[in-house]
């Protein structure tokens, strides 16, 4: 005595619904995750700094050259991100235009 309603053979060999993309994350992504991770790290030390040593040759050199690394950290990740974005629309575009799909927004 099965109270379920019967399964049609179809609907259990029917693969999902859910496109999956065509593409895998591209290396711009991964790189900016990275370059983040630095970032979060030097804010760190930065902060580590104010606590330890003066005279230590790490708190020296980033007390000389944490803004300008914190600066340069911040324009590769945002330049990193931008690339990483571009990169994807232009392959959602790119696999879209193939198959016939419009994208929302468009």
């Amino acid at each position: 005595m099965n109270s379920e309603p019967p399964v049609p053979d179809d609907a259990a060999t029917t693969p999902s619904t859910s496109p999956r993309p065509p593409f895998g994350v591209n290396l711009f992504f991964r790189i900016a995750a990275g370059l983040v991770l630095v970032f979060v790290i030097t804010i760190f030390a930065l902060i580590a700094i104010l606590f330890g040593d003066p005279a230590a040759p790490v708190a020296k050199w980033l007390d000389q050259h944490g803004m300008r690394l914190i600066v340069g950290e911040m324009c590769a990740i945002l330049v990193t991100g931008a690339l990483a974005m571009t990169i994807d629309r232009w392959q959602a575009l790119r696999a879209d235009s193939s198959t016939g799909r419009e994208l929302p927004g468009e």
